[in-house]
């Protein structure tokens, strides 16, 4: 699990303003008085302080001070809470108002984080002890898990759809963290009780970096997001090509190739599409279809500006809307549709809004802005009423995928995997058949 909790606000406010700690552990102290010292509870944040980490441990309050009052707990304090298993809960909270800037990662941003968090318990070698796990939560999941929300979601969700009767999905928190998992297994199962079909989102493999080989057998995203948010289906997203993809250089011979880029991204592609055949869940990928530019928000000219993302060239755009098909996916989402960079329009303060992009204030220069180019972006194609190169790939490449699509759906998916890279990736033998892979004609089509 990822050790860190996201900690969103709104116009320089926190949206939860509670943390929720739980430590779940079992004693054999039938033999000790009440008085006897058990075990000293903790939860800190570890910050590096030059060439080491210091534990700042955070000022948890009991919520249940009428059974044990502070983090020390006694044979007495453990005796006086009732389970209904061997296990006993013990809840503390902190208010996140309570805890030092300086403990947070990017607090000056909607999204600060507490990163390297940390449970710690103290035993006093009294007894036994056995610890079962540690849970951290904000107010919002509590309320979301105790139905309070139930009603109002339900509802809310029921009006959009009478408003908008083919709405299928509702999109939730894009490329969610692994905490957050459980949260979206929850709406989900209130949803059951609307008239929208479910939620949806796109998975990345957010947090491989755990892994030093960035391997999917090692690391178990998208099993996890499946395991415990019970989802319908699985949508992935990944964007190979970048302002550092390498092009003009052999294959293997720099991960940042496209060649080994695109690869990267397929075998990704089988681990899911593996995933979703053994649960019996639709398999949706979303092909790169946009770039971002960086802009320092805070120096107009400043020569760190640079590209992140980048636009498929034409054909290679048709190449990546394909790339899916080879991989038995049940649908295929383009991201995005139209964009407004306005880049020659705006002025030096950084005030004007760029399509809802960015969900914090230009003027906060403690992180990039930056500005996305999409298939439609009308400034810079006035002439072809705002259409892309991409936009038009992205057209012809669906017009043949109307063909091929329902084919492809309809065969039972085997395998696929690549060739004249690193890996071949397929489990059984292609090889002899290499030299008889054919196009396909179809009559009176000029695409094929």
């Amino acid at each position: 699990m990822e050790r860190e909790i996201i900690l969103p606000k709104q116009s320089g406010q926190f949206i939860m303003d509670t943390l929720y700690i739980e430590y779940v552990l079992k004693a054999d102290v039938s033999s000790f008085p009440d008085n006897t010292l058990l075990c000293d509870l903790d939860f800190y944040v570890s910050t590096k302080v030059g060439d080491h980490y210091e534990q700042n441990s955070l000022d948890l309050i009991s919520c249940e001070p009428d059974l044990y009052y502070d983090t020390q707990l006694t044979v007495g304090d453990y005796n006086a809470v009732q389970s209904p298993t061997a296990y006993k809960t013990f809840t503390f909270y902190v208010l996140v108002n309570d805890i030092e800037e300086n403990l947070m990662h990017n607090y000056s941003t909607t999204q600060p984080e507490l990163k390297n968090i940390n449970f710690k318990v103290d035993w006093y070698g009294n007894g036994n002890l056995y610890l079962d796990y540690f849970r951290i939560y904000d107010d919002i999941y509590r309320k979301l898990e105790d139905g309070v929300y139930d009603d109002m979601l339900v509802t809310r969700v029921n009006s959009l759809k009478s408003d908008a009767s083919n709405l299928k999905f509702l999109y939730s928190k894009d490329e969610p963290a692994q905490p957050q998992f459980d949260s979206y297994g929850l709406v989900e199962d209130i949803l059951g009780s609307s008239n929208c079909d479910s939620l949806i989102t796109a998975v990345n493999k957010k947090g491989c970096w755990f892994n030093d080989d960035f391997s999917t057998d090692t690391y178990f995203h998208h099993e996890l997001f499946e395991d415990m948010s019970e989802p319908q289906q699985i949508m992935y997203d990944m964007y190979p090509i970048s302002s550092d993809t390498h092009w003009n250089c052999s294959p293997n011979s720099s991960q940042d190739h496209i060649q080994d880029r695109i690869q990267t991204m397929l075998v990704w592609y089988k681990n899911i599409k593996n995933l979703c055949e053994a649960e019996s869940l639709d398999f949706l990928c979303v092909p790169q279809t946009q770039g971002v530019y960086y802009v320092d928000a805070g120096h107009f000219d400043n020569a760190d500006r640079h590209w992140g993302t980048m636009r498929p060239p034409y054909n290679m755009q048709k190449c990546l809307q394909f790339l899916p098909l080879c991989y038995g996916a049940d649908g295929i989402i383009d991201y995005k549709a139209i964009s407004r960079y306005n880049y020659t329009s705006r002025n030096e303060e950084f005030d004007e809004p760029c399509d809802g992009d960015m969900d914090f204030e230009l003027e906060d220069s403690s992180r990039d802005v930056y500005h996305r180019l999409a298939l439609i972006d009308e400034e810079n194609f006035p002439g072809n009423n705002g259409r892309s190169p991409q936009y038009y790939a992205i057209q012809e490449a669906n017009h043949e995928i109307s063909y091929i699509g329902p084919i492809v759906k309809s065969l039972e998916w085997i395998d696929a995997g690549t060739i004249n890279t690193n890996g071949n990736y397929l489990d059984f033998e292609f090889e002899p058949y290499y030299e008889n892979l054919v196009s396909i004609n179809v009559s009176g089509d000029g695409f094929y």
